[in-house]
């Protein structure tokens, strides 16, 4: 295996790029940069990361490994690997209804194939997950000794973009407590938006950071017990307002205006249910009908 500052030397050489343009385009300091190329120490991850990038070449190549020098395209990769543990958790028994519908809904949308690319760099980007899966390549190799942890993540972002993006009596509901859990005070400090930060290298960085801690604990108390009775109020509305499906409602708008200034005065001229119709294809049908009829009567 080729050492890693003997590819990064290459590469610069190369490329005709200097320690200092390196250093600029990764943000990387000058002397860390100096450091990798004389073989001192290797980069963390999100360094090599950085490195990769700006020189436009394969992470695993620029860290010694015999593979492709080419950079891949990495969202590709997310996104098949994401597919393959979305395979693997939609058949397994863990799940709940909310599970289920948060999985389900974006299955035939444009935005699925982006919430697994999100979902794997989510995994990837977990602290304490770091020096685990290293690559997205780790998280399948490790599902059998690592499924709970995996499966816990990767269903958060489902659903957090369903709870976000779906009107429904339970999401609503989960919004709300989210916001009002929120605003609870921080019971320890209140900072100031200053600080100063000292660093030597990028393994020794040190932050001071200017606190006060001058709030009234009775106050934060009191607070807490409002938004804890809030919060057990809207929880029991659960109880009181049953769960409801997403009804999705197409508005075609007149954007062909003169002015960007009039935007906001769009008119909302069709309002269009997807239940009123027999089946998806007809509804499609419909919509691309009505959208020619439209331009062909304004253009």
């Amino acid at each position: 295996m080729t050492s890693f500052s003997s590819r990064l030397k290459l590469v610069l050489k190369e490329k005709n790029i200097s320690q200092s343009e390196l250093s600029k385009s990764t943000g990387i300091g000058r002397n860390s940069i100096s450091d990798y190329i004389n073989g001192k120490y290797e980069p963390k991850n999100d360094k090599l990361n950085l490195i990769a990038k700006a020189l436009n070449v394969n992470e695993k190549w620029l860290a010694g490994f015999d593979v492709e020098k080419e950079r891949i395209n990495e969202d590709l990769i997310y996104m098949n690997i994401g597919k393959q543990i979305y395979d693997e958790i939609i058949k397994s028994d863990v799940l709940n209804d909310y599970d289920i519908k948060a999985l389900n809904y974006f299955k035939d949308t444009y935005e699925f194939e982006s919430i697994l690319i999100y979902s794997i760099k989510k995994i990837l980007s977990v602290p304490f997950l770091e020096e685990t899966f290293r690559s997205p390549q780790d998280i399948i190799d490790k599902l059998p000794t690592h499924k709970s942890v995996i499966y816990f993540y990767f269903l958060q972002t489902f659903k957090d973009y369903y709870k976000d993006m779906v009107k429904t009596n339970e999401n609503l509901i989960l919004n709300t407590l989210d916001s009002l859990y929120y605003l609870k005070p921080d019971e320890e400090i209140d900072r100031y938006p200053e600080s100063m930060k000292i660093e030597f290298d990028e393994r020794n960085i040190y932050v001071l950071d200017i606190l006060e801690n001058n709030l009234s604990q009775q106050l934060i108390n009191d607070i807490d017990n409002i938004l804890d009775n809030a919060m057990k109020k809207i929880k029991d509305l659960q109880n009181k307002y049953p769960m409801s499906e997403s009804k999705k409602i197409a508005y075609l708008y007149n954007l062909a205006i003169e002015d960007i200034d009039e935007f906001e005065q769009s008119i909302k001229e069709i309002e269009i249910h997807p239940q009123n119709f027999a089946s998806k294809k007809e509804y499609i049908d419909y919509l691309e009908n009505i959208i020619n009829e439209y331009y062909q009567k304004h253009k």
